[in-house]
């Protein structure tokens, strides 16, 4: 949620006010001040989001202890303890306003994401496609749409809600009624268009799951299946039986013809976190989908070799900068010729941009549809990229180099 939290934050307030206006004690003034006060805190969780983006953003804004039950609980019955020993009936419900504003945002959190919950106690983080039964299906595969569309629910319901309780002209409640009912149609069929056209795959079992059970989720976890191999050495990382070029085709078939982001990545990465890709999403995302993460990767490499890196890892942009995967090849030692190409290596081109290929070798002869062939096997290499001011395509790989300058060099992330 971006832009709910606060009418959400009405609406549930109005719906549990029995629990912080008992008997309707609370007239007027100290009804709207305790109203204020708890859709204030059903947008505080979201304030960590200055200390993310302006000083570090190495973990998901989501799993600060600020997004945490465990520091509410503490404050509201602390409140409420100072309530009850003065004997202040509005010291008690301001306790109940800041809860339910608080647990409201969190709430919604869930949905499209996941919080931390009982952080600090674990920092493994909770949601809606946490759940098995949810974990592939419609809902993971449409949350962009499932969540906008709730959000724009959640506003124009707080409209309507709020123009019921202070409106006094029947037919201007009926205007607003009916607009918000157009306004939401439409609405809901623009998400729907916009729902089409970006990428939804997203990298919740970095955040959500813990593979191995170490209490470390997978976004930090060097071994996620906890075998002999660390991510980057195991064909397998994710433990799915899948290998990780298995893996990279099925993320990259749901990028193709997806929107680009103009913005790079910029914004406060708002567009990318919706769906829509820059140029080294292509590749970030693709391995993401394998068990491989580079902002873990690029971290750990940074702290022994911050050489030719770009920026710092608290930056928001430190894993999906090309210049940072081009870093972490030539630390570790992976940057080759481009002498037998398989699926998932990186090529580096001249002009700066960067794509993964996507032939199909012998090894990988069919389509997980049954179907054989997916790329042609006749053209040296199939390259799915995104490039600046167009959407992510497929192209040959003589036709593309040609067309960008020509390849600077070619990376094997796993070997």
């Amino acid at each position: 949620m971006v832009f709910a939290h606060a009418p959400a934050g009405y609406l549930v307030l109005r719906l549990f006010e029995k629990f912080w206006n008992k008997k309707k004690i609370f007239k007027k003034k100290k009804r709207l001040i305790l109203y204020l006060i708890g859709m204030l805190f059903s947008i505080f969780p979201d304030f960590d989001l200055f200390y993310h983006y302006f000083y570090s953003a190495n973990i998901p804004h989501r799993q600060y202890v600020s997004h945490g039950i465990v520091i509410y609980v503490l404050l509201f019955l602390s409140i409420y303890f100072v309530g009850s020993i003065f004997k202040k009936q509005f010291i008690k419900s301001l306790a109940w306003v800041i809860l339910i504003g608080v647990l409201t945002h969190l709430f919604l959190d869930t949905i499209a994401s996941g919080i931390a919950i009982f952080t600090p106690i674990s920092n493994l983080m909770i949601g809606f496609r946490s759940i098995f039964l949810l974990k592939y299906s419609f809902f993971t595969e449409n949350i962009f749409l499932i969540n906008c569309s709730l959000e724009l629910l959640l506003i124009l319901s707080a409209v309507a809600v709020f123009a019921h309780d202070f409106l006094k002209n029947a037919k201007s409640k009926l205007v607003i009624y009916i607009s918000s009912i157009i306004l939401f149609i439409g609405g809901f069929l623009a998400l729907a268009y916009v729902n089409s056209h970006i990428y939804n795959g997203g990298q919740f079992d970095a955040y959500f799951e813990d593979n191995d059970h170490d209490k470390k989720i997978n976004l930090v976890d060097f071994n996620i299946d906890n075998d002999d191999f660390d991510n980057i050495y195991d064909i397998d990382a994710n433990g799915n039986g899948l290998s990780y070029q298995e893996d990279i085709l099925r993320a990259t078939k749901l990028m193709k013809g997806k929107w680009y982001d103009f913005t790079e990545g910029g914004w406060g990465e708002i567009f990318s976190r919706w769906g829509v890709m820059t140029n080294s999403d292509v590749i970030t995302k693709s391995y993401e989908a394998s068990g491989i993460y580079f902002q873990n990767e690029f971290d750990r490499d940074y702290k022994n070799n911050p050489n030719d890196y770009m920026g710092v890892p608290e930056d928001p942009l430190f894993d999906r900068r090309v210049e940072n995967i081009y870093a972490f090849c030539l630390h570790n030692n992976r940057l080759f010729d481009g002498a037998n190409l398989q699926v998932g290596d990186v090529i580096f081109f001249n002009n700066g941009l960067a794509g993964l290929t996507t032939f199909v070798d012998s090894s990988l002869s069919e389509d997980f549809d049954g179907q054989n062939n997916l790329f042609d096997k006749n053209k040296k290499a199939d390259i799915i990229i995104g490039e600046r001011g167009k959407i992510v395509y497929e192209e040959n790989h003589d036709e593309l180099s040609n067309n960008l300058g020509g390849v600077k060099s070619y990376c094997r992330i796993v070997k």
